[in-house]
């Protein structure tokens, strides 16, 4: 909750009361990524996308540390029971919806 986002995410939602709500799948992707040889959350987040065939992963990168970051989502899997885990724990955060310009 100390690093908040402000200007237009801080508008959508993305605020102390979301951070709250969050902190268990936050945290369940820290252990699931140190139970994978210290993978971020970012890298679990993008390895969990990857899982769905449903969805089309188009990252994008600005320098060579995000490149790197992304790179480690690469070349491992998600036991299903970890997908199962952690689609269960999303679902139990509150969806941030709106774009801040719909409020104008």
């Amino acid at each position: 909750e100390t690093n908040l986002p402000s200007g237009a995410r801080q508008q959508m939602g993305y605020n102390a009361d979301f951070c709250r709500k969050a902190a268990p799948l936050l945290d369940l992707m820290r252990i699931v990524g140190e139970n994978h040889g210290g993978k971020t959350p970012s890298q679990v987040a993008l390895n969990w996308l990857l899982t769905n065939p449903d969805v089309t992963v188009i990252p994008g990168v600005k320098n060579r540390e995000q490149v790197e970051e992304l790179m480690g989502a690469l070349g491992w899997q998600l036991s299903e029971a970890e997908v199962e885990e952690l689609r269960k724990a999303a679902k139990a955060v509150p969806p941030v919806q709106g774009f801040p310009a719909e409020k104008f």
